[in-house]
C-alpha cells in the first residue's frame, strides 16, 4: 500500500523524468557544460604551460618565452663542468620571477661554490643580456641526482671509501 503511494507520487510530480524530450534536453546540456568546462580548463592549462613571461617598463611591453629562458639557464649551467641541468621551472607571480633549476653532478662536487657562482652568472647574464634581473627575486637550486664521469647513478646506499 505504502509502496504504491509513493509510486504515484513519483508518476504524478516527476512524470516529466520520463519524457525522451526532457531526457535528451538533459544529456545535451550536461555534455555542452563540460565541454566548456575542458575549454576553459585546456586554455589555462595551455597559457600556464607555456610559461610565457610579460615585463612591462616605461617602453612597453617585454614578453620573454619560457623556452627561451630555459635555453638561457640551459646556457648558463653548461658553463659549470662540474653540473647538468635536468629540468627548470619558472614561476611568475607579478612581476616577480621565481626559478627553480633541477640539477645533476658529480659526486665531490662543491655544491656551495657552485650555487653561489650559478646564481651570480644568473643574475648577471639576466641584467646585461635580457635586462630582467630585477625580476628575479628566487633562484632555487636543487640536486636531483649525482652521477659520476661516465653516466652512472651513484646508488642511494653506496658508502664513500
Amino acid at each position: 500500500m505504502m509502496v504504491t503511494k509513493i509510486g504515484e507520487f513519483f508518476k504524478t510530480f516527476f512524470s516529466y523524468l520520463a519524457d525522451p524530450m526532457y531526457q535528451s534536453g538533459f544529456i545535451t546540456g550536461i555534455a555542452l557544460v563540460l565541454l566548456i568546462g575542458l575549454i576553459i580548463w585546456l586554455v589555462y592549462y595551455w597559457r600556464k604551460g607555456r610559461g610565457d613571461i610579460a615585463i612591462s617598463d616605461e617602453g612597453g611591453l617585454f614578453m620573454l618565452s619560457g623556452q627561451a629562458l630555459r635555453a638561457f639557464l640551459r646556457r648558463i649551467v653548461q658553463e659549470f663542468s662540474e653540473a647538468e641541468l635536468v629540468t627548470c621551472r619558472v614561476a611568475s607571480k607579478h612581476d616577480a620571477l621565481s626559478l627553480t633549476l633541477y640539477l645533476e653532478v658529480q659526486p665531490g662536487t662543491d655544491i656551495v661554490g657552485i650555487r653561489n657562482k650559478l646564481r651570480q652568472r644568473i643574475l648577471a647574464e639576466a641584467a646585461s643580456k635580457l635586462g630582467i634581473s630585477e625580476q628575479i627575486k628566487n633562484i632555487n637550486i636543487r640536486i636531483s641526482k649525482m652521477r659520476e664521469r661516465n653516466g652512472e647513478e651513484i646508488p642511494r646506499d653506496a658508502t664513500t671509501p
